[in-house]
């Protein structure tokens, strides 16, 4: 019954979470693509036809170990050159801060260095991620640095011996 213990915690919790790192990246496109997502559905079918010749897709391949995909509508070509440009930075400043892939990122000097001072960002992360492993009953854990090493000594097999 964890999952109904996990159901319960949450129901109970009357704190709202907030990733501010993380829902930045977000909250670039949502302006450029809500709006005029929703606006499309009471459009004729010639006015959508248009709308669709103004989608801008963006793929990118290797980003935090994976491929992002980004399809914005009802904007110029400039305009959503420029939002993708601005979402691969954030990308780039939070890979900086929250990567334990890389060892020049916030979080790996961290976790070499116990007392080192860490920004508010990844204090709030860090404290955001404490406080659900809690709410969860530990079904949220972000801990994960001993299952790492555990993948890193079996060089990345899929099995661990």
């Amino acid at each position: 019954m964890p999952h109904l213990a996990l159901k319960n915690v949450l129901k109970q919790s009357s704190s709202v979470f907030r990733l501010k790192p993380i829902v930045i990246a977000i909250s670039l496109i949502s302006p450029l693509t809500t709006i005029d997502a929703f606006a499309a559905t009471s459009l004729s079918s010639d006015s959508t036809s248009e709308l669709n010749l103004n989608s801008h897709r963006f793929h990118q391949d290797h980003v935090l170990g994976t491929s992002l995909d980004v399809v914005m509508m009802g904007v110029n070509t400039h305009q959503a050159d420029q939002a993708f440009q601005a979402i691969q930075q954030e990308i780039a400043r939070l890979d900086q801060i929250l990567s334990t892939w890389r060892t020049d990122s916030e979080i790996s000097a961290l976790n070499h260095q116990k007392d080192a001072q860490v920004s508010n960002e990844l204090f709030e992360v860090i404290a955001a991620c404490e406080d659900w492993r809690s709410k969860s009953c530990g079904a949220f854990d972000a801990r994960l640095g001993q299952l790492i090493g555990l993948w890193e000594k079996n060089n990345g097999g899929t099995s661990i011996r």
